[in-house]
């Protein structure tokens, strides 16, 4: 990859997600001091149970599309038939939500239903944009990604303060989504060719083992939120859905930089990972981790009087855990551009193993301090796995490859 490409990638894929959570967060905090951390900790809860339910119904498409385009094996109708299996995923987790949150939750019945519908299009739409990713057309998908996200967080900022409650935020983020699913689609569509020759796995079975990992992800991302939600409650929730978003955002550094290398990585199967690339991402992995630590009392005037302690507090518990999912972020990432998905779904349920176990283990007793070591557990597990599976990887690619890493043409 040429130094250019990886470079002007990264700041396209860092400013869009740096703006994207940084909007998110914004929301969050007037959400927060608009609505309470109830209603904060409603909207986490369903994010996490409708994205655990759509992965569960997933097959896999978003890793397929972005390696296939980017090895320019990718057509318009391939892309319509992803998104036609997936919209088939949404339409069910609809009418699942509007069946049973009348008979669970009343009250906030049509509400949750609402954010359903917003997480089903976005669901929707990651699969224009893992075409962009695939085409290296960061810039464009930053401007699609930054640009809808601020017409809908404005509509829902100026309902929430106009008195709409969490009404507006759902309306909003509804304009939003659709905003997104119809550009990313367009633009996705017109740079596609009619016919191009297939690869050679079906795209169901090469979808298969990213099918595995996206559903083990969710549950060890969003089953935290689950568990603490449904344990502690909806306001414990908010504390730690807040603190989680944050370690989110502070990992984009490093997310952005192996996104933006992954399609050349892709390309080129013989390459392996220089041992150069691999300190810098250990070393931008530790200044991520000192960034959340200092950054951390931040948090304190956007959320006010509410909790705001409490969330500093569990952010900083999770600098630990951040600095383990930075390094294991960039290894993972090297290795499903080589193919290596089938060795990632082992590390993932090792991942998901771990921290559901100690979570369950120590919550009962420490409450939110359960959840916190539970997610550490977790992360310090993956950084293990997918090491171990690197390190094979290179052993057994020849000498005068070991140190080639991404060509710097």
């Amino acid at each position: 990859m040429k130094p250019r490409v990886l470079i002007t990638g990264t700041i396209s894929l860092l400013g869009s997600t740096t703006g994207t959570k940084a909007i998110q967060l914004g929301l969050i905090a007037v959400a927060t001091r608009v609505l309470g951390l109830e209603a904060v900790g409603l909207v986490f809860f369903v994010e996490s149970s409708t994205m655990i339910a759509l992965r569960t119904l997933d097959f896999g498409f978003y890793e397929v599309l972005v390696r296939r385009a980017a090895r320019g094996e990718l057509s318009r109708r391939t892309l319509a038939r992803a998104m036609a299996m997936r919209a088939g995923a949404v339409v069910a987790a609809i009418a699942a939500a509007a069946v049973v949150t009348p008979l669970t939750d009343p009250e906030d019945a049509t509400v949750i239903t609402g954010f359903v519908v917003v997480y089903g299009l976005f669901f929707l739409h990651e699969t224009g944009r893992a075409v962009l990713v695939g085409l290296e057309m960061f810039a464009r998908n930053a401007a699609l990604a930054l640009g809808t996200r601020l017409v809908g967080t404005g509509a829902a900022v100026l309902g929430m303060l106009s008195g709409y409650g969490i009404e507006a935020w759902l309306a909003g983020m509804l304009l939003a989504e659709v905003l997104e699913l119809v550009a990313a689609t367009a633009v996705a569509m017109a740079a596609l060719p009619a016919k191009t020759p297939e690869a050679e796995a079906p795209l169901l079975r090469e979808g298969g083992p990213f099918w595995v990992l996206a559903l083990l992800k969710q549950v060890v991302s969003q089953g935290a939120s689950v568990i603490v939600g449904g344990w502690l409650g909806f306001a414990d929730n908010g504390v730690f859905g807040v603190a989680n978003k944050v370690i989110q955002g502070a990992l984009l550094a490093v997310v952005s930089l192996t996104y933006a290398a992954y399609p050349a990585l892709a390309r080129d199967r013989t390459k392996v990972i220089a041992r150069a690339h691999a300190w810098v991402v250990v070393g931008l992995s530790g200044a991520v981790a000192i960034g959340v630590a200092i950054g951390a009392p931040l948090l304190a005037p956007l959320l006010g009087d509410v909790d705001a302690e409490r969330a500093v507090e569990v952010t900083r518990w999770l600098t630990l855990a951040a600095f383990f999912m930075a390094v294991a972020q960039g290894l993972d990432t090297w290795l499903r551009a080589k193919d290596a998905e089938r060795s990632l779904v082992r590390v993932a349920v090792l991942e998901g193993a771990v921290m559901l176990g100690v979570m369950v283990a120590l919550i009962p007793w420490i409450g939110l301090t359960g959840a916190v070591v539970g997610v550490t557990a977790g992360a310090a597990a993956r950084l293990l796995g997918v090491g171990y599976v690197a390190r094979a990887r290179i052993r057994e690619a020849a000498p005068a490859q070991s140190d080639a890493g991404i060509q710097t043409e």
